[in-house]
């Protein structure tokens, strides 16, 4: 089906553990524009280690489904776009990330760095304490750029610093319950 706005984007963000041939359908059926999901390894024990709940393999399996479905509807809808959460036990996987996720058709991968939400992760974040940042953070961060740029997919990735809080609402976000 055709953009059903073509100034407005509607994205679903999901595990994708979920998703089968049916609700691929529907998905496409209902003119959604993105498809977002979140990866955080290559490694299906490090990943669903790092994501609790969620199982690499069948996200992969879900994606092909998708995929499928896409190509047999004729549509390049809905885009693919993934999202990995970076930190020290995984921060290496991001080029092979890269490179799987291409396959998938993944136009879009939006890199974030661990915002500790509990005492326990204050060990896996990437930039603190300074002094303990891996030597080796800034090879990585370029040669995931220089694969990105090769295989087409636009490589977001967000200051590892912490800056200055902003709140600018450009964009509505729609919760399961309605709220915005």
């Amino acid at each position: 089906p055709e953009r059903l706005n073509k100034k407005c984007w509607v994205s679903i963000f999901s595990n994708a553990t979920l998703l089968t041939r049916e609700i691929c359908h529907k998905l496409i059926d209902s003119g959604l524009d993105q498809f977002i999901f979140s990866i955080d390894s290559t490694d299906p024990e490090l990943n669903d280690s790092i994501r609790i709940g969620s199982d690499l393999n069948k996200i992969i399996a879900n994606l092909k489904i998708l995929n499928e479905v896409r190509k047999e509807r004729k549509t390049q809808y809905p885009h693919l776009f993934a999202t990995t959460v970076l930190q020290k036990k995984n921060y290496k996987e991001l080029p092979k990330i890269i490179g799987e996720m291409a396959a998938f058709g993944i136009k879009e991968l939006g890199v974030n760095y661990l915002e500790p939400y509990k005492k326990e992760l204050l060990d896996t974040l990437l930039w603190y304490p300074e002094s303990d940042v891996p030597k080796d953070l800034e090879a990585v961060l370029n040669e995931s750029k220089n694969i990105a740029i090769k295989k087409n997919i636009v490589l977001k990735l967000v200051e590892p610093n912490p800056v200055s809080p902003e709140c600018n609402i450009n964009v509505p976000f729609i919760l399961p319950n309605g709220d915005v």
